[in-house]
């Protein structure tokens, strides 16, 4: 920026010079014109770098808003009162060119939005840190939300996602050999074993619906994950195999199943069965109501008190 001022007002200069000096040769015609071209050229190249190195300013208070885009102007400035900003959006966007005028990409820009879900600003914030941002809106009572959280780890079926040596292994699978995993070809021989000492953890879950495996290593890193079915072994064959071998193994949903189902058990074990005492009350009624003398077929009584007539 300083290298275009300063060639404008060399340029500024000459063409005075020249000037005074006469311009009656096309000589002097020529290099006036050239300078006053290194001249405007100058001036056009101070003023992108200026706009292009301008710095956005945030003023941020429980009160309001205070966004200057280009220090110095007041009309780059943009006002929002508190009350009128239900939450702000701060994450990537867009931004007007300040030389061009056209939308760009912005790594950092903020959206404001009302209490009617409708766009109340567009807020530049490129320059500035994100993170720094939004804690400091937070501090001040504005709810912040931030799009940009990665996004959860989709399900890889397939062999891209696991080490090389796996997809070279023409119908591999995982085993557990000895008192280690290990990589079996199709003919059972083990081509690749990792030791107990380098497994800390071997945690089952169901992902999306499908059963994967982590391994973790001493210092309870993970450091492999993968759906079972690219490994081509069951859950339940993992696991049983892995507890016999000593392995630590955690199974989370099948240990709580296991739990509540052995509950469930043992709760209808305990509770007393109320049938019989019901019945003793009905057998009695039946007695009074027989008539000596006669007899009459037994005939099984219900302990439903909807059941119950007393005999005639």
């Amino acid at each position: 920026m300083l290298l275009g001022a300063l060639t404008a007002v060399l340029g500024a200069v000459m063409i005075v010079r020249i000037a005074l000096d006469g311009t009656g040769e096309f000589g002097a015609r020529l290099a006036a014109g050239c300078w006053a071209l290194a001249a405007i050229g100058g001036v056009l190249a101070a003023r992108r770098r200026l706009l292009r190195a301008a710095q956005v300013r945030w003023t941020i208070t429980a009160e309001r808003l205070l966004v200057r885009a280009r220090p110095g102007r007041r009309r780059e400035t943009q006002d929002l009162r508190a009350e009128s900003v239900a939450a702000v959006v701060v994450g990537p966007g867009l931004r007007l060119d300040p030389v061009s005028g056209e939308p760009r990409r912005a790594d950092l820009a903020a959206l404001a939005f009302g209490h009617r879900l409708e766009l109340v600003a567009r807020l530049p914030a490129h320059g500035l840190d994100g993170f720094q941002l939004a804690h400091a809106l937070d501090d001040h009572g504005y709810r912040v939300i931030t799009p940009g959280a990665r996004s959860p780890r989709r399900p890889d079926y397939g062999l891209e996602g696991l080490p090389e040596i796996f997809a070279q292994v023409p119908g591999g699978r995982l085993v557990v050999e000895g008192d280690g995993l290990g990589w079996a070809d199709a003919a059972g021989d083990v081509v690749l074993k990792m030791p107990q000492d380098r497994i800390g953890g071997i945690e089952l879950l169901t992902v999306s619906g499908h059963a994967w495996v982590r391994l973790y290593d001493s210092d309870g890193d993970e450091f492999f994950s993968a759906p079972l079915s690219s490994l081509r072994i069951s859950r339940t064959d993992l696991r049983d195999s892995a507890r016999r071998a000593g392995l630590p193994v955690n199974d989370a949903e099948y240990d709580a199943y296991l739990s509540a189902a052995f509950h469930s058990a043992m709760s209808s074990l305990s509770a007393p069965d109320p049938a019989p005492a019901a019945a003793l009350p009905a057998q009695g009624v039946a007695q009074e109501g027989r008539r000596p003398g006669r007899s009459r077929p037994a005939s099984p009584i219900s302990s439903s008190p909807s059941t119950l007539r007393p005999a005639r």
